[in-house]
């Protein structure tokens, strides 16, 4: 697996400086699990790291993308952990993407805390 990490400074609100990691993680599926992708993200919450995970179809379309948002290479890490400990606990036979990538973010805004990156 590639991963890419990179410590971006960023300015809070209250003007102090933070460094911060944040990598993506982008997953595409070709086809839809019978088992659903509920319990995927289930297992991601609460993992310490892991900022977000989202599951994007398009309608009427097979497959889908799986994209998490995580501090670090080790916060995914955990939650590739906390999916597979899962799996183990359903009895879903083994799952993965059929191709994935991993990226550093180096620009972005975030309107809810008012930080971003030019």
């Amino acid at each position: 697996m590639r991963t890419f990490s990179l410590r971006v400074p960023l300015t809070s609100l209250a003007s102090t400086e933070k460094i911060h990691t944040v990598i993506i993680r982008v997953a595409r599926f070709a086809e839809t699990s019978v088992h659903g992708r509920e319990w995927i993200t289930d297992a991601c919450r609460g993992v310490p790291g892991i900022r977000a995970a989202y599951h994007a179809a398009i309608p009427e379309q097979p497959g889908y993308i799986s994209v998490a948002i995580a501090d670090d290479e080790q916060a995914l890490k955990a939650g590739e952990r906390a999916i597979a400990q899962r799996r183990a606990e359903l009895g879903i036979d083994s799952l993965g993407p059929d191709e994935f990538s991993v990226y550093v973010v180096d620009h972005f805004v975030d309107n809810l805390t008012g930080e971003h990156v030019p």
